[in-house]
């Protein structure tokens, strides 16, 4: 037992002093040798540095170090290494921290080989720039509480990180001023609070890691600018994330302008709730949007405030409510990929006003879905004024109330189900003014019935019925009407006529056939109608001539047969007037058909072809 104390006693003395002249070498000229031999220990890479500095007892300082992994090399302005009072444990040797110190490099050295035969409590980095690929970080300062390596090639160690850097420049985009304190681990990672400014905007918040991905933790955005032409490039950017985020805990974005395909918001405010990331459209979460203003394919809408929630992919609007076309909109409802079913829509004030080609293009109308529904429709005191091109039209004052409304079946507008009326107090087409007009339809299961229009003129009226059976691939239709002093000065602007033609009508039409598809119509007409006008002035050029012929027309007939058209001759009555209208036309062959207005006065004969704009003048014989 003493010879065995003896030995042990002799060994821990040898072993004090070899420790003893180690380090008293580190006080010497010998002391970046012995230094390079004890980081040879560490590390399979050779390190070459120019100077050492010792600070009894733990504390090694290492000038301008560099080293070559592979086909990289790494150099530090400094690297300072504070060793454990133990220095060597278990194969290992103890390192309490190791701080690199001002530099640039390519990318994060892989330190795996290094942590295999040291135990390090702490990685530490300050003042370095980083060009790695697409990243270029400057500023970067890097503290990783007992670092650790698990895979052959990671540079960047698990552990709890604190990160803070300049700038980070990644594909083109730019963060600055950033701050990360996180805990990185294989699975489960969590970001406690971090921090950047990026577009103008700040960001803040936190972060945790789950089997699916990444769930944004309280996260706030302020100021963010994303201009128009950059959603397609972040788009791409985000799905090149070495990392996914698939939930949204709490995301709010406050005094934001951004601009995402067809919309732009201007200093918006935008909060997210409990949101999943699994789609266009979330499968649970939330949503509320408020704005200054958003323009959405060219049309400005003033104070928007929505509230939206997900559910199985289906958007559920709770409330929207805005500024629109000088009015103001309020609804509330549901998107599918199905459709849309709105449980309101209700709008007051709305005026469009088209005074140039391009207002027309831009005017709203719906989008292409495949079904909408809407089960309150309220619009009141609506204004439309269009300028831009002839006839010039108008409605002031137009009310529209709906119950139960299907106003669109598999992407074809019609009123499928429910009831619409609509009034105006003034309506005009050209010189056509109507008002106090009144129009009421509904329809159930695809049958659609106009109980009726009641349009009144100036000097008289227009009353009328129809019917249509949506449902039926046919399309059974029915229209009946009657009208006294109707004006028909319209007719000029949708006819091309080699003459100009006003006069107030009486007008009795019944007629019917299928409405499957024009063509369709076309064959299927059948029924009558009877006109007869008074007051009529017709204004005929020809011969550079130009008449004003007053006249009136009494029991003109159409007859309708299977597409099939026959205006049995009737005479014109005017004052010094001998003339005729006639026709016989196929709506599937108008080419071959004939309208003709005969005319004569004195000894001049002067035909019309209604249906080609075309004009015949013959000189009458004078026998002496």
């Amino acid at each position: 037992m003493r010879k065995l104390f003896f030995v042990f006693f002799s060994f821990l003395i040898i072993l004090l002093a070899s420790f003893a002249i180690l380090f008293g070498l580190m006080n010497t000229p010998f002391a970046t040798p012995v230094a390079s031999w004890l980081l040879s220990q560490w590390s399979t890479n050779k390190i070459e540095f120019n100077h050492v500095e010792y600070d009894f007892p733990y504390h090694i300082k290492l000038q301008q170090p560099k080293w070559q992994s592979n086909s990289d090399t790494f150099a530090f302005h400094q690297v300072d290494i504070w060793l454990n009072s133990e220095i060597y444990q278990n194969g290992q040797w103890l390192i309490d921290s190791i701080l690199f110190d001002g530099g640039e490099i390519n990318q994060l050295p892989a330190l795996e080989k290094f942590a295999s035969n040291v135990k390090l409590h702490q990685l530490a980095l300050h003042n370095i720039t980083i060009n790695q690929d697409e990243h270029h970080i400057t500023g970067l300062s890097l503290q990783i509480k007992n670092p650790s390596w698990r895979q052959v090639g990671q540079q960047l160690p698990y552990g709890e990180i604190q990160f803070a850097a300049k700038s980070w420049q990644w594909q083109g985009e730019k963060a600055t001023n950033l701050l990360i304190d996180a805990n990185y681990q294989p699975q489960d990672s969590t970001i406690y609070g971090m921090t950047f400014h990026w577009r103008d905007g700040q960001i803040s918040g936190q972060a945790e890691q789950y089997a699916q991905g990444w769930s944004l933790v309280n996260v706030t955005v302020n100021h963010l600018t994303l201009p128009k032409g950059l959603t397609q490039q972040l788009d791409y950017k985000w799905h090149s994330l070495p990392f996914v985020i698939n939930h949204i805990n709490s995301l709010d974005l406050l005094n934001c302008n951004i601009a995402w395909q067809d919309l732009e918001l201007t200093n918006a405010d935008l909060s997210l709730e409990d949101t999943n990331l699994d789609g266009l459209v979330p499968s649970q979460g939330s949503l509320s949007l408020h704005a200054d203003t958003a323009n959405w394919q060219g049309l400005k809408w003033v104070d928007p405030n929505i509230t939206l929630a997900f559910s199985n992919h289906s958007l559920i609007i709770q409330d929207f409510t805005s500024g629109f076309l000088q009015g103001n909109i309020q609804l509330a409802g549901q998107w599918s990929p199905e459709g849309v079913h709105l449980t309101s829509l209700t709008a007051q004030g709305l005026k469009w006003f088209g005074e140039n080609i391009s207002d027309l293009q831009q005017m709203p109308s719906l989008p292409k879905w495949e079904n909408l529904q809407i089960d309150s429709l309220s619009l009141d005191n609506i204004q439309l004024i269009q300028t831009a091109q002839k006839p010039f039209w108008q409605l002031s004052g137009l009310n529209i109330e709906g119950e139960s409304t299907q106003l669109l079946k598999s992407g074809q507008l019609g009123l499928w189900n429910g009831s619409l009326r609509l009034s105006a107090n003034s309506a005009s087409l050209g010189r056509t003014i109507t008002s106090q007009s009144l129009i009421e339809m509904h329809s159930d299961a695809g049958i659609w019935q106009l109980s009726r229009a009641f349009l009144p003129f100036k000097q008289g009226y227009l009353d009328a019925t129809a019917k249509w059976d949506f449902g039926q691939n046919s399309g059974p239709w029915q229209f009946k009407a009657h009208g006294d002093g109707v004006p028909i000065e319209l007719i000029n602007q949708y006819l091309t006529l080699p003459l100009h033609v006003s006069a107030l009508a009486e007008v009795d039409t019944d007629l019917s056939g299928l409405g499957s598809n024009p063509l369709v119509i076309m064959h299927t007409l059948t029924g009558k109608a009877s006109v007869s006008m008074r007051q009529g002035i017709a204004t005929l050029q020809y011969d550079n001539t130009t008449v004003v012929q007053p006249f009136e027309l009494d029991g003109a007939q159409l007859l309708a047969d299977r597409g099939r058209l026959t205006i049995p001759k009737v005479n014109l009555i005017g004052a010094g007037l001998q003339a005729s209208l006639s026709g016989e036309l196929d709506l599937v062959d108008l080419e071959n058909g004939q309208l003709l207005l005969k005319t004569q006065q004195d000894c001049k004969k002067v035909d019309f072809d209604l249906l080609r704009n075309k004009t015949l003048v013959t000189e009458c014989s004078i026998s002496k």
